[in-house]
């Protein structure tokens, strides 16, 4: 059985992974796994909500550890902060196609 901390260091590795794919190289798979641009865009779709969610969890459970024990849960907070705002500012706000 993972305890919470496992989970928590699983949970920050998986979203870290996500954002460098998704700078590096996530449209170039896609569009070699997919022939379809339909599902190339649901696919970049769920991936992004994914990568979302996944840094959301991060920054909360973050925010909550580096209230009880500092260090460098704070500056685990502060970087999952600054990934989950570059994430939603280019879902939300970049038009498409841009990146």
């Amino acid at each position: 059985m993972i305890s919470k901390s496992g989970y928590y260091i699983f949970n920050l590795g998986f979203g870290l992974l996500l954002f460098l794919l998704t700078i590096t190289c996530r449209n170039d798979l896609a569009y070699t796994w997919f022939e379809d641009v339909k599902a190339v865009g649901l696919y970049i779709e769920v991936w992004n909500w994914v990568m979302l969610l996944s840094l959301l969890i991060t920054a909360v459970f973050s925010a909550r550890l580096a209230r009880q024990y500092a260090g460098i849960y704070a500056l685990y907070f502060g970087f999952s902060v600054i990934l989950l705002v570059l994430t939603a500012f280019a879902m939300f706000i970049m038009p498409a196609g841009i990146m």
